[in-house]
Formats: C-alpha cells, structure tokens, sequence
C-alpha cells in the first residue's frame, strides 16, 4: 500500500510541472490543477486509512508540496498583474521559507518541512486561490500572503527553536 501512496504523491510533480507547460487559468490548468489537489488530500486520507504512513512518505509529500507550491507561485508572478506590493510579499515569503529550510539542515542536519496546523491552512489556502482570484484578486492575494506569511514564520521559529525534529508538530503553540 505504501507504494501506491508514494505514487500517488510522486505523481504530483509532474503534474506541477506540467502546469507551467497549460495556460493559466484555462480549463485544462483548472482540471491538472485540480487533480494535483486532489492527489494531495488523497495520499494523506489513504495513507492514515491503511495504517501505511512512513516518514518517506512525509518526505515525499512535503517535498511535492514544495514542488508544487514553487511552481504555481512562479506561474502567478509572471501571469498576475500583482501589486508591487504582493510581489515584494510573495518574494520575502520564499525567503523566510528558504531560512526554515536553511535553519533546519543547520539545526537538525535534514530537510524539515513541518505538518503544522498553519501549514496545512496555508495550502488549502494556495488551492484556493486561483478560485478566488477569478472573484476578486486584491481580496486573493492579501488572503494568501497573509496565512501563507504566518505559517512560514512558524515553521522558521519551530525549526530553530525546537529541541528535535518533530515533522508533526501541530504548531508553535501546540508543543
């Protein structure tokens, strides 16, 4: 079973990847769009269902999580007429979430993406967003910075301030 969820969560690379290959906002980006969602929720619900979750599996998925949130984040900045604004916003969210990663290896010599609360809002917030673009972009972009600032500040000061290396902590104020 382990491998069939590990392939499900590879699969979303590159379907990621295909995005940037459709353009934005039409039908087949939605659909491919949707599918990598979809495969998101899957791997998790199924993993914990059969009792197969591994820590390669948690490497797995945060690793295409990362992979799909870099690769939407450059397709919405060069396809979006953002405010300068968020583009400063979006650019220093990568950065902070480069220090955690830097932190990380530095603090717990690995890779530490964390599954925290504000994490998992945070990218149920970026699968939102194209969504809620179409409705009202000054509105989708000050929603998703904002829970998107919150959890990679998070991360940063768990992963510096933590004795171990807990991939599933719920959060700062959860430990």
């Amino acid at each position: 079973m382990k491998t069939i969820v590990n392939g499900i969560t590879i699969l979303r690379i590159p379907g990621a990847v295909f995005l940037l290959f459709v353009k934005p906002f039409s039908l087949s980006f939605f659909l491919i769009y949707t599918l990598c969602g979809i495969s998101d929720v899957l791997d998790g619900f199924i993993a914990r269902k059969t009792g197969s979750e591994s820590r390669t599996g948690q490497i797995l998925d945060s690793s295409a999580d990362a992979v799909f949130f870099l690769i939407i984040t450059v397709i919405y900045v060069r396809t979006l007429a953002a405010d300068p604004v968020f583009i400063v916003w979006i650019v220093t969210i990568c950065l902070i979430r480069i220090s955690s990663l830097a932190a990380g290896l530095i603090h717990y010599h690995k890779i530490a993406f964390l599954h925290t609360y504000a994490n998992k809002a945070a990218g149920i917030t970026l699968f939102f967003f194209p969504f809620l673009y179409l409705s009202s972009p000054p509105a989708a972009y000050a929603i998703i910075c904002s829970i998107v600032s919150m959890a990679a500040a998070e991360e940063l000061l768990l992963n510096i301030t933590a004795e171990k290396l807990d991939r599933n902590v719920k959060g700062l104020f959860f430990r």
